[in-house]
C-alpha cells in the first residue's frame, strides 16, 4: 500500500544518506586538513546513528499525520517544526551513542562501516531500478536531492569547527547553535510547504518574483521568526545559566545576537522557499520531495553563517 511504499523509501533514503555522509564527512575532513578517523568508521558512526534518529522521526511524523487528521490541522505549518524540534533532539544523542562502535573492538567499526557501504550502494541501484513507478521516482528525486543536503551540511560542520573557537565561546552561543539552525529550516520549510500548496491548488502563480500572496507568506513568516528567535535567545540563556561554574551572557545580549542573526536569515530562508516552490513546480517535480530538503539543507549552513556574521558583528563570545 501507500503507506509501504513511503516506509521503504524512508528506509533506503535512510541507509543511503546516512553512508553519504560518513563518506563525505571524512573526504571533507581530510582535504581541509582536520584530525579525523578513517573513512569506514565515520559510515559506522553515522549509519547507526541515522538509523535510530530515523526509526524515532518515522513513528513521530506516522503520529503527527494522523493526529493532524483527526484535528484538522495544516500539515504545511505543523510538520516542518515538529519534525525538525524532534530531529534535533534526537540525532546528535543518537550520534552520540553510536560513537561507542569506535570503542567496540579492533574492526568493529571498519566492519559496521563496509557493511553500509555495501548495503547503501545495493539499496540506492535496487532503489531507483524498483518496479513501481512511484516508488521509483520518490527515490531518484530524493536521493538527487539528499546528496545535495548532505554535501551542504557537511559544509556547515565545517564551518562550525571553524569558528568553534573564536565565536561559540560561551555556553549560550554554543547552546544557541542547534535551536537556531532547526528554527530556521522550520520557518523554510513551513513557508515552502505553503506555498507549494497554493501553486497546486491554483491561488498562487509560479512567477519570476513573488506576488501579493507570496509576499503575504513571507510577512507570516517574518512576524513568526521575531516571536521564535526571541525564544530561541531566552531559551540559550536559560539553559547557560544552568550550567555551573560556567559565565552566561547576559539576556539581552543573547536574544540580540539571536535576532540580528534572524534578520540576516529570513531573506534567505524565503528566498529559498520561494525558489523550491516555484522551481518544482515549473518542472512537474514532487515539492514532497523538494522544497523542505532544500530549505533545511541550505539554512544549515547559511544559518551557522548568519550565527557568527551576528557574533562577530555585536562583539560577544570572542
Amino acid at each position: 500500500g501507500w503507506l509501504g511504499r513511503q516506509v521503504r523509501a524512508v528506509t533506503v533514503l535512510s541507509v543511503v544518506s546516512s553512508t553519504q555522509a560518513g563518506l563525505l564527512a571524512w573526504l571533507v575532513a581530510a582535504a581541509v586538513g582536520l584530525p579525523t578517523v578513517g573513512p569506514l568508521p565515520l559510515v559506522a558512526v553515522s549509519l547507526l546513528g541515522g538509523l535510530a534518529a530515523s526509526a524515532v522521526l518515522l513513528a513521530v511524523v506516522l503520529g503527527l499525520a494522523r493526529r493532524a487528521s483527526r484535528r484538522g490541522w495544516s500539515l504545511d505549518d505543523v510538520a516542518a517544526p515538529v519534525v525538525s524540534a524532534t530531529g534535533d533532539l534526537v540525532t546528535l544523542p543518537a550520534l552520540l551513542a553510536a560513537t561507542t562502535v569506535l570503542d567496540a573492538g579492533a574492526g568493529v567499526a571498519d566492519a559496521v562501516g563496509g557493511i553500509g557501504v555495501a548495503v547503501g550502494l545495493v539499496a540506492a541501484v535496487l532503489g531507483v531500478r524498483d518496479p513501481d513507478p512511484r516508488l521509483r521516482r520518490l527515490l531518484r528525486e530524493s536521493l538527487a536531492v539528499l546528496t545535495l543536503a548532505v554535501g551542504v551540511d557537511v559544509l556547515a560542520g565545517v564551518a562550525i569547527e571553524a569558528r568553534l573557537e573564536q565565536q561559540f565561546t560561551t555556553a549560550a552561543l554554543l547552546v544557541m547553535l542547534p535551536p537556531f539552525v532547526a528554527k530556521c529550516g522550520a520557518l523554510g520549510g513551513m513557508l515552502a510547504s505553503r506555498l507549494s500548496s497554493k501553486l497546486h491548488v491554483g491561488t498562487l502563480a509560479p512567477s519570476r518574483w513573488p506576488g501579493a500572496q507570496a509576499r503575504l507568506d513571507v510577512s507570516l513568516t517574518v512576524l513568526f521568526a521575531a516571536v521564535t528567535f526571541v525564544g530561541v535567545g531566552a531559551a540559550a540563556w536559560l539553559a547557560a545559566t544552568l550550567v555551573p561554574d560556567v559565565a552566561a551572557l547576559p539576556l539581552a545580549t543573547t536574544i540580540a545576537v539571536a535576532l540580528l542573526a534572524g534578520a540576516f536569515a529570513v531573506p534567505i530562508l524565503s528566498s529559498v522557499a520561494y525558489a523550491a516552490a516555484t522551481v518544482s513546480f515549473r518542472h512537474g517535480l514532487d515539492p514532497d520531495n523538494h522544497g523542505i530538503p532544500i530549505v533545511t539543507a541550505t539554512m544549515d549552513l547559511a544559518g551557522v553563517l548568519c550565527l557568527v556574521a551576528a557574533v562577530t558583528l555585536l562583539q560577544v563570545g570572542g
